[in-house]
């Protein structure tokens, strides 16, 4: 019998419905859609910066760093929570449908 790996790492058998394996509930899985833009917005914040010019009277060194990075994680992490269009939620819709059994088995109408 061929196995698969599942959204929580627990192997199951290939074809069986997820939700009898232990996979994520409903808001696991979209929290960790809005995680995953998370990392993304952060990654594209952290490219966008650097293409700003350094300088300028006052430059902050080490401490504007740190500073900015942390920034741009709260600013992303915040983004990928308010959006309903964005990356997240398409991963949510994909991944929802992949492990939602189809009408009329595993007891449903």
């Amino acid at each position: 019998m061929s196995t698969g790996v599942g959204m929580t790492g627990v192997i199951s058998p290939a074809g069986a419905p997820a939700r009898e394996h232990g996979a994520a509930t409903d808001a696991q899985l979209r929290r960790a859609c809005a995680e995953l833009e998370g990392v993304f917005l952060n990654e594209l914040f952290k490219l966008m910066r650097e293409t700003v010019p350094e300088g300028g009277v006052v430059s902050g060194g080490t401490a504007e760093e740190i500073f900015t990075s942390l920034l741009d994680q709260h600013l992303a992490v915040s983004v990928a929570e308010r959006l309903d269009r964005g990356i997240g939620a398409a991963l949510y819709r994909s991944f929802r449908a992949a492990v939602q059994p189809p009408a009329g088995e595993a007891g449903e109408p």
